[in-house]
């Protein structure tokens, strides 16, 4: 958040983008979104908006996705998109796993422009949609439901939304519709089998006896 520090003195501005929104959702790789103890999901944040006049680049992203409960382990988190274009303003911290989230997300594109000339190259201009954080989460042996939501830190703008830039200079934040992603615990295949066969078996027993 420093390096955008200077940005501060400049007019910030909601009402241009007005008819603009933004959307950042969550989502897993697991098919049916049921996984057993133990087993790993990928988990990717991406990030999109709507594109027309005037034209806007993604300027600032920071936050902390959360699990809720706070189970399971997350790991090895890292920046989704490939290769993406950097100046010695960019930021790529794809935040720290903490318990089963990632705290600590820090996204910038440094592509903040005094001249006005809202230069957008890949990704940061991409309003269809690119991913933005992606890490792998372990489930737990606490069974039920997990819900994985983005929580926003940043400080710059007129919202707690990400923070765009219109013409390379002025900033703006955008209403933005947040999506979980939700993944469910369940007991390894095979475990309710023989759960079910003991009973069978300690009940017949005691019928013998």
């Amino acid at each position: 958040m420093r390096r955008y520090a200077f940005v501060l003195s400049m007019v910030s501005c909601s009402g241009v983008a007005s008819a603009q929104s933004a959307a950042l959702s969550l989502s897993h790789d697991d098919p049916d979104g049921m996984v057993s103890p133990g087993e790993v999901v990928a988990v990717t944040m991406r990030i999109s908006w709507s594109e027309q006049p005037p034209t806007l680049v993604l300027g600032l992203l920071q936050g902390d996705i959360t699990a809720s409960p706070g189970v399971g382990v997350a790991s090895s988190p890292a920046f989704a998109h490939a290769n993406p274009w950097a100046n010695q303003l960019t930021v790529l911290n794809p935040g720290t796993a903490v318990g089963g989230g990632v705290q600590g997300v820090d996204i910038q594109s440094g592509l903040y422009d005094p001249f006005g000339t809202g230069f957008g190259p890949p990704p940061w201009g991409v309003h269809t949609g690119f991913d933005v954080v992606r890490f792998d989460w372990e489930a737990p042996s606490t069974l039920g439901p997990v819900e994985f939501s983005w929580t926003s830190t940043n400080t710059i703008g007129t919202g707690p939304g990400p923070v765009f830039f219109l013409n390379g200079s002025t900033i703006i934040t955008l209403p933005t519709a947040y999506t979980s992603a939700t993944l469910t615990v369940v007991p390894a295949p095979g475990v309710g089998v023989v759960l079910a066969m003991g009973v069978g078996t300690v009940s017949r027993r005691r019928r013998i006896g």
